[in-house]
C-alpha cells in the first residue's frame, strides 16, 4: 500500500502527507485492524525509500512478465 502523488507536489506537502501516514501506522488499532486480514504495516523511512522499493517492485515484475509472457486476460 501506498499514497501516490503528481509529480512536482511541493516537498512541505509531501512531507506532510508521509508523516502523518506514519503517525497512522504506528497507531495500535490501526495495527490490529490491518492484522486481521494478515496485513503488516510496515512504515518506509521516507517517501524517496518507498520511490525506490516502488521502482525495484516495477522492474522486477515487468522481467517476469516478459520471461513468462503473461498477458491479461
Amino acid at each position: 500500500y501506498g499514497f501516490f502523488l503528481p509529480a512536482g507536489t511541493p516537498r512541505p506537502v509531501v512531507m506532510k502527507l508521509f508523516d502523518s501516514t506514519v503517525k497512522a501506522l504506528q497507531d495500535q488499532k490501526f495495527q490490529e485492524l490491518m492484522a486481521k486480514d494478515g496485513t503488516e504495516t510496515p512504515a518506509s523511512k521516507s517517501p524517496e525509500e518507498f520511490a525506490a522499493r516502488i521502482k525495484a517492485d516495477y522492474e522486477r515484475y515487468a522481467k517476469l512478465i516478459k520471461l513468462t509472457g503473461a498477458k491479461i486476460d
